[in-house]
């Protein structure tokens, strides 16, 4: 039986003015992405464009969420599915509405060296808008990858220190290859090293609508490989000599990050447009050092 019950929302007076976007913020949900629950914050929000009308219909937003979310999503055709009922059930008031997922994206991750395995989460986004008056649609992928950033400027300072450090130990000693061994082996013989910084870099990337939201973990594994010295996951003796030789193979200022991940977008043909955000989060000073870097494909 329905209930007859007041609804304010109905309420019309000439004095309400459209409102660009109304909706609800941090929905707790359960993304269903390729057959794996995971918990995730909903932004959801609709046009209102209707003039004269008080507000939207909140509730029909949160259920048609939480019904869609547990289906499995696997395309972001899936998500214009869902864009489109809920301006279906405010076509008297809306003509565009977005959406966006956010949750942490689990990964299993294998050590350097060793045998271990383990789990990374990665903080991540997927993004739509559709206008139905336009038939536009958008769809972004936004993701985090951290990873760590030897200094090039401190790498050579400290070599430089090393060098005269060596030349007055033994100032002008001939030395066979052990004694050099020997000496290089005493940590009292290592006098400076660089500063390494833990680095994130942030994509927002623009997909078409038909494609599969698990490129993500392509595209994640893709922008490690490139950077080559991602956060580890399960870590033993050897895997942390590993990775301090890939930190030494690969000096970085958050310049050459950004030309990397330039590089490599610009190749992509999955990807229309890209924003990306480096951070390093400098252990020499109090602040960061950042580079950003745009780039949008010829349609």
């Amino acid at each position: 039986m329905k209930l007859n019950l007041p609804d304010p929302m109905k309420e019309e007076h000439q004095d309400y003015e459209p409102l660009d976007r109304v909706g609800m913020e941090s929905v707790e949900a359960l993304l269903n992405l390729n057959g794996l629950n995971i918990p995730c914050a909903v932004h959801v929000f609709v046009s209102l464009d209707k003039k004269a009308s008080r507000g939207i219909h909140m509730s029909r937003l949160y259920l048609l969420v939480q019904s869609a979310l547990q289906k499995n999503i696997t395309t972001f055709d899936d998500l214009k599915v869902l864009l489109e009922e809920i301006l279906e059930t405010h076509k008297d008031l809306s003509h565009s509405a977005q959406i966006e997922i956010e949750f942490k994206y689990p990964l299993i991750r294998h050590a350097l060296k060793s045998s271990e395995v383990g789990i990374r989460n990665y903080k991540s986004k997927i993004k739509m808008h559709l206008n139905s008056q336009t038939k536009k649609v958008r769809s972004f992928l936004h993701f985090e990858v951290l990873y760590s950033s030897t200094c090039p400027a401190s790498a050579s300072l400290a070599r430089q220190l090393q060098k005269e450090h060596f030349e007055n130990h033994f100032g002008q000693e001939t030395l066979s290859k052990k004694e050099i061994a020997d000496w290089l082996g005493h940590s009292s013989s290592v006098i400076a090293t660089p500063h390494a910084q833990r680095s994130r870099a942030t994509l927002q990337l623009e997909v078409g609508v038909l494609s599969n939201i698990s490129i993500l973990k392509t595209l994640i594994d893709a922008v490690e490989d490139v950077l080559k010295t991602p956060v580890q996951g399960p870590v033993k003796r050897e895997d942390e000599q590993a990775f301090a030789k890939l930190n030494g193979k690969n000096l970085m200022f958050c310049e050459d990050v950004a030309r990397r991940l330039k590089k490599y977008l610009d190749e992509q043909k999955l990807v229309f447009a890209y924003k990306v955000k480096v951070s390093h989060m400098e252990s020499l000073h109090p602040h960061n050092a950042v580079a950003f870097v745009e780039g949008k494909k010829k349609t």
